[in-house]
């Protein structure tokens, strides 16, 4: 929604209407299988670092259950990387960092240990595998933004309800993606689409929009309204998802995308893929990956 400048400087160009909050979606029925713990609670024990996670991964393949431990490389280094300080790829002053922020290279190096323990299932998300991945029970786990149980419960099919649940996810929170609203200077009713994107954006559309799809609200006073805190979704086990995905929304602190972000990101998960797939070693998928990115952002 375009309005004047902000006390800070800034120009307020939208409003938000969700964010991706994350939480850990998981098989309860592979977990029993694999041995390990299927309560919620005990699960997110399991991994309260990466380290965690990755452990227990390799307790479960150790257990030959038929599955793999987690869909894609893709997923898992998207999550640890917003955990590794307060910008990726570019510095405040949108100078590309890929090369030197440590983080980074942290998130990289941490996912090839987990393709490199044969944990992922090496599928592409959104690819028809993928989606038949969720009723075959291809894969373990997989970190879930709130508006993706649509997806899961909507691939996975009814007679796989309640073998799915939510636990927290590794780390200290987590977000993957988000939206916002905007009008348009060239709108003929300015007015009226400002007050219907007031409407949207507010505490109540929030909420609302959450109950019936899943898009996790952006407001903090949405975020505490009892109707999301304590939401719960039968698909999932009744998993308390209004809680979980709170939590993991107000853990994680605001992390900086600099303005090629998304095209130095597409660049590093086409690096990861080919780590994944055998065609590069993890050292030259990284090369790779800061090349790539230095050219998508020229």
């Amino acid at each position: 929604m375009a309005a004047g400048p902000h006390p800070r400087g800034t120009k307020l160009v939208g409003l938000g209407t969700d964010i991706g909050a994350q939480g850990m979606c998981y098989r309860t029925d592979l977990f029993k299988k694999a041995g390990l713990p299927t309560d919620r609670e005990k699960v997110g024990a399991l991994w309260p670092t990466w380290d965690a996670y990755l452990a227990t991964g390799k307790r479960f393949a150790a257990r030959d259950t038929g599955a793999h431990f987690f869909d894609s490389a893709g997923s898992i280094y998207q999550n640890i990387l917003m955990q590794q300080g307060d910008h990726t790829y570019y510095d405040r002053d949108n100078k590309l960092v890929i090369d030197s922020n440590p983080g980074v290279k942290a998130a990289w190096d941490k996912t090839m240990e987990m393709v490199d323990a044969d944990l992922s299932g090496n599928i592409a998300q959104w690819s028809p595998q993928w989606n038949a991945g969720f009723k075959k029970g291809t894969f373990a786990t997989i970190p879930c933004p709130s508006w993706m149980l649509g997806t899961i419960e909507k691939q996975s099919g009814p007679e796989n309800a309640g073998k799915w649940d939510v636990a927290r996810v590794p780390g200290n929170g987590a977000v993957r993606g988000g939206s916002f609203l905007a009008v348009p200077e060239q709108s003929k009713h300015q007015k009226e689409a400002a007050e219907l994107v007031t409407f949207l954006t507010s505490t109540k559309g929030q909420t609302s929009a959450f109950k019936a799809k899943n898009n996790f609200p952006s407001s903090p006073q949405a975020i505490d309204d009892p109707a999301v805190r304590d939401f719960t979704n039968p698909y999932f086990s009744d998993a308390p998802v209004g809680t979980i995905f709170g939590a993991s929304a107000k853990a994680l602190k605001p992390v900086y995308l600099g303005p090629d972000n998304n095209p130095v990101g597409d660049r590093v998960g086409m690096a990861l893929v080919a780590v994944e797939q055998g065609q590069l070693t993890p050292g030259e998928g990284w090369r790779k990956a800061v090349e790539d990115a230095e050219r998508a952002a020229k």
